[in-house]
């Protein structure tokens, strides 16, 4: 999708059944897709033109993230983390056994990852020296929510339409803020901008599409509605994103429509329709100007 104009460009085919997960390396050059027949590819984000296909007999790929320095990839499946470079394709390093990772995070320099467990655990490893690791004072779990903030200092977590989002100190794990209240089930994904501490989360009510915070504060600064000044029954967000500048929000609803938001004021300023089907991931490339969206097929827009 051209991010000016919200018109579709191509639709990245190969997959059987469609991809469920999508990347883009932070430089603009690549995009990443998984699916359930048990693959992930690697696509060139100007020609559209598939560049690596991994296969695992086992199970398939769950999520995909790029480096900062766009060389390597990482795929995660239910038991293990596997870490290909990019332009090979070769395995650099493996991450698994008893724990069992269930969400994974790079450090803006690359020199950390953060992997959440299935117990509830969260640790920041030295990728430098995978022995070394910061165990983060936490026991609740963490699903969907995992992110280093702009200058790695602070690691946002959170459970997926759980409970509130919670910051932590990256040196040494211990406990920050923590954004939104503890009965409130209401964040299925949050994202840090790029440049600064606000967060945007995506809503499970109806009344907002998402929202932007602060993370210094834990403050409330906008409301992103479907419509200004209107509710629209249904219309949950399912994830966000903010561009790599910080100045637009990108949401994906269940409607199958995305929305670009001005990320200082809160203005919706389009819609951006083309699935047939709930939206179920969103990636926004600046290199090439295009935005790409999952849903029951992957289009870039």
């Amino acid at each position: 999708m051209e991010i000016s104009s919200g018109l579709v460009k191509a639709t990245l085919k190969g997959h059987a059944p469609p991809p469920d997960g999508i990347a883009t390396d932070r430089r603009g050059n690549y995009w990443a897709t998984a699916a359930w027949d048990k693959t992930a590819r690697i696509w060139d984000a100007r020609t559209y033109k598939q560049l690596q296909a991994f296969n695992n007999e086992i199970t398939n790929f769950t999520r995909l993230h790029f480096s900062p320095d766009g060389r390597r990839l990482l795929l995660a499946t239910k038991d293990s983390l596997f870490i290909r470079e990019v332009i090979s394709g070769k395995i650099v390093h493996t991450l698994g056994g008893p724990l069992k990772p269930v969400e994974e995070a790079f450090s803006p320099d690359g020199k950390r990852l953060a992997v959440a467990f299935a117990d509830g655990s969260v640790r920041i490893y030295d990728t430098g020296n995978w022995s070394s690791f910061i165990q983060v004072k936490k026991t609740s779990p963490t699903t969907g929510i995992l992110q280093f903030n702009h200058n790695g200092s602070l690691l946002m977590t959170g459970d997926s339409g759980r409970g509130p989002v919670e910051l932590w100190q990256a040196n040494d794990g211990s406990f920050r803020l923590q954004i939104g209240k503890e009965d409130e089930k209401r964040f299925w994904q949050a994202v840090f901008n790029p440049h600064d501490n606000r967060i945007l989360t995506s809503s499970n009510e109806i009344r907002d599409v998402a929202m932007i915070w602060d993370g210094e504060t834990g403050k409330l600064l906008q409301h992103l509605k479907p419509v200004p000044n209107r509710m629209v029954l249904g219309q949950e967000a399912s994830c966000v994103s903010f561009s790599p500048k910080g100045d637009r929000c990108f949401v994906a609803t269940t409607k199958g429509v995305g929305k670009m938001y001005q990320a200082s004021q809160g203005a919706l300023l389009f819609n951006m329709a083309g699935h047939t089907g709930p939206l179920t991931g969103i990636a926004v490339n600046t290199l090439c100007h295009k935005i790409l969206t999952n849903g029951y097929q992957v289009s870039v827009l």
